[in-house]
């Protein structure tokens, strides 16, 4: 009898790296919001609250329980923040935070598929 457990595929995978990559950037935004704030054009404030926002969802797509749900709730926030920067965007006429509030929406449709295709399991 084979007893070894079944490898996960990338789908089933991908909870977890988001979470490791959402820690590091929670951290990162959270410690040192003056430092890693601006390459996503965000003042100190906002920073730390995107990474305290970030640092919320780690736990849970870390956990390996309800990866679905975690990653609709990523995907979810994400809308949050390309909202904030789409307002950045337009007040200081911000590339950088145009290119990040697009960048927020494709991690959305990824989030948003990644979490569809774990429902199906």
């Amino acid at each position: 009898m084979d007893s070894a457990k079944p490898v996960p595929t990338p789908v089933e995978q991908a909870p977890r790296f988001v979470g490791l990559v959402t820690l590091v950037i929670g951290v990162a935004l959270l410690v040192a919001p003056r430092r890693f704030g601006p390459l996503a054009d965000l003042e100190p404030g906002p920073a730390r609250a995107v990474g305290a926002a970030d640092l919320a969802l780690v736990p849970g797509l870390l956990s390996g329980r309800n990866p679905a749900r975690w990653m609709l709730a990523r995907g979810a926030l994400n809308l949050v923040f390309a909202a904030h920067f789409r307002e950045v965007g337009r007040r200081r006429d911000a590339k950088r935070a145009r290119l990040t509030q697009k960048a927020m929406l494709a991690l959305t449709a990824a989030d948003t598929a990644t979490a569809v295709q774990l429902r199906g399991r």
